[in-house]
């Protein structure tokens, strides 16, 4: 790990900021924590936990369940790599077949698809919606970012960041880069969502922001590509932002620990549509409120909680 000022600075404010509740975990590394107390926050919970905190305690760790939707993220990185890296540069179809054949068969999804997990058996359904949601979503991402085999430099860079005393483990993803990853802050990180600019969409970039600055390679910009409208978002990294990034991180870091006991604590509440499917919202006093008042009405006109918009996962 890189040791220059910049990191040593943001891996301090980060430190600081999750020490509420870092020093209510028991000391040790993570590796070496029993498993039930560990706290592992991964890219997604940023947007849920920016939504309400509340909610993420109160729902507590989910299982894992292999399905189209899980594996449509991975599944199209897959396909990028080999347009981006193919030789010669094939198309997203090609792409797919390619990928399919490469897969690691004890890999999530490629063991899934390829029938090796006998708790989660796959259907041929299954393998057709991966195949086209994964070609779909290669396709769009290749028209928002053109000239990708010129412009990539790598694709599915994963990062993660532990804890130097406590079981506390941040992993994160960026779907592509464009340019070197250098203290030097040069490169462009790139980070795909299905749906429109959110505002719940900042705190992720700056989460990614700061997990590669922590590990001396400090990105100059990080950008939202926003398939639904076909435009990206640009975010250069600034001080600040980097601060946005560790304050999201520990209120992500506080919602995931309040998760493992499912109490949420002292962790904010926060109403919105999001209320009208959270399974905790009758115990919970604001989102109550919330359905019973303006999460009632749409267009000036009384609803049921069925009916409410749900928030797409990024």
């Amino acid at each position: 790990m890189a040791t220059d000022p910049q990191h040593r600075g943001v891996e301090r404010a980060l430190i600081d900021a999750l020490e509420p509740v870092a020093s209510g975990l028991p000391e040790g590394k993570y590796a070496s924590t029993e498993p039930a107390l560990r706290v592992a926050v991964r890219h997604n919970d940023l947007g849920d936990a920016a939504r309400c905190p509340a909610q993420v305690a109160m729902a507590g760790p989910s299982p894992f369940t292999p399905n189209a939707d899980v594996a449509t993220p991975s599944l199209a990185l897959a396909v990028l790599d080999q347009m981006v890296h193919g030789d010669p540069a094939p198309d997203p179809v090609t792409a797919y077949r390619a990928a399919f054949a490469d897969g690691g068969r004890d890999q999530f999804p490629w063991e899934w698809l390829g029938g090796g997990d006998r708790r989660h058996p796959v259907t041929t359904a299954d393998k057709a919606v991966c195949a086209m949601r994964a070609v779909e979503r290669a396709t769009a991402v290749a028209r928002v970012v053109p000239h990708l085999r010129a412009r990539v430099t790598r694709v599915g860079e994963r990062c993660r960041w532990n804890h130097p005393e406590r079981p506390v483990r941040l992993q994160g993803r960026v779907d592509l880069v464009i340019g070197p990853l250098l203290p030097a802050a040069t490169a462009e990180l790139l980070v795909v969502f299905p749906g429109s600019w959110s505002p719940l969409i900042r705190p992720r970039l700056a989460y990614e922001a700061v997990l590669l600055t922590v590990h001396g390679q400090r990105p100059a910009t990080v950008t939202a590509v926003c398939l639904a409208e076909g435009r990206t978002y640009s975010q250069p990294v600034t001080p600040d932002l980097l601060d946005e990034g560790v304050a999201a991180t520990a209120t992500a870091v506080a919602a995931v620990a309040g998760g493992l006991r499912k109490e949420p604590r002292q962790l904010p509440r926060q109403p919105g549509p999001h209320c009208g499917r959270c399974r905790s919202a009758p115990a919970c006093g604001p989102g109550t409120a919330w359905l019973d008042g303006p999460g009632r009405r749409r267009s000036g006109f009384l609803v049921g909680s069925d009916d409410l918009p749900g928030v797409e996962e990024m």
